[in-house]
């Protein structure tokens, strides 16, 4: 995690903010999947727990976690590993381990801007090619 160091007034005293960057890399798919642990703590969820009755009289308790999804934004590229280190961790036991609470989702609003602008530049030269 890193952090930003911030000055009091009197610039005596100094205290260290977490900022939120995770200090891994999203092109191997283990620290993806540590990303993803970490950003999966942020989808609501609620606990369950069932008592199951087994053949021979035992009972267990199985937990599990209800989960409210949630849209994890990024380029292609990010969506192609999120998906990547979910598929890793699909045979996993609970939803919460198969990281189910986040759906990936392509936000190429970079994409968005650089089509806006050339229809908006190739409009432009239309209207100098007919006045």
């Amino acid at each position: 995690m890193a952090f930003l160091s911030l000055v009091v007034d009197d610039f005596t005293t100094t205290f260290k903010v977490p900022i939120g960057v995770l200090l891994y890399n999203e092109n191997k798919v283990d620290e993806m999947c540590k990303i993803l642990d970490k950003l999966h703590d942020y989808v609501p969820s609620e606990s369950t727990q069932e008592d199951i009755t087994l053949p021979d009289g035992q009972t267990m308790t199985h937990k599990d976690y209800k989960l409210v999804k949630i849209l994890l934004g990024g380029d292609q590229v990010t969506v192609k590993r999120v998906c990547g280190a979910k598929g890793v961790r699909s045979s996993h036991d609970t939803a919460k381990d198969r990281l189910e609470g986040v759906i990936p989702v392509v936000e190429d609003w970079q994409v968005l801007m650089k089509v806006s602008y050339n229809l908006i530049a190739s409009a432009k030269v239309i209207v100098k090619l007919w006045a």
